[in-house]
């Protein structure tokens, strides 16, 4: 499955590999991005606006239950399907789908 995803807190910048932050001058190719790695669950920043990260990455199986304190975070499924665990329900994620988690509310993908 294939996910972007954006949290944390101008203009739209790249991010290098080295975290370095460049105005951007062409588009971003998410499929050339995602060819880039294999690994699952190790998110990869592919832009930052103002406070904000893209991040790019594989799910494969669940993750932890957690939450994030300081920010809402998307998720925006662009192959497959995710599920969305809360504490009282799920919520099915599909391809060409996004859903948005409050900050503060416990989940798990």
């Amino acid at each position: 499955m294939y996910v972007i995803w954006y949290g944390g807190a101008g203009e739209t910048q790249a991010v290098s590999r080295h975290g370095e932050r460049r105005r951007m001058k062409t588009a971003i190719n998410l499929n050339e991005k995602f060819s880039k790695f294999s690994e699952h669950w190790s998110p990869k920043i592919i832009a930052q606006m103002n406070d904000y990260h893209f991040k790019l990455v594989k799910f494969r199986g669940e993750f932890v239950w957690h939450d994030h304190k300081d920010t809402d975070e998307v998720f925006i499924v662009l192959d497959g399907e995710m599920t969305i665990h809360f504490r009282d329900g799920d919520v099915s994620v599909k391809k060409g789908e996004m859903f948005v988690i409050q900050k503060g509310v416990e989940h798990k993908a």
